[in-house]
């Protein structure tokens, strides 16, 4: 499945923050890139929760 979805990305203190306001996911790395990644992984654990728990179609 393809998906696109917005992720914002900002630098709070010393690490990279990785947001999806709307699927209300965030995660962090020490660079962009570890952000970027971090939040790929967030993203996929969050999608599976919802397939398993059968909430997928309510959060699209």
């Amino acid at each position: 499945m393809n998906l696109s979805i917005r992720v914002e990305i900002f630098q709070e203190d010393d690490v990279y923050v990785a947001l999806s306001p709307e699927l209300n996911v965030s995660s962090f790395g020490d660079t962009i890139a570890e952000a970027k990644e971090s939040i790929k992984e967030a993203i996929g654990i969050f999608l599976e929760g919802c397939r398993e728990m059968g909430t997928l179609e309510e959060v699209f």
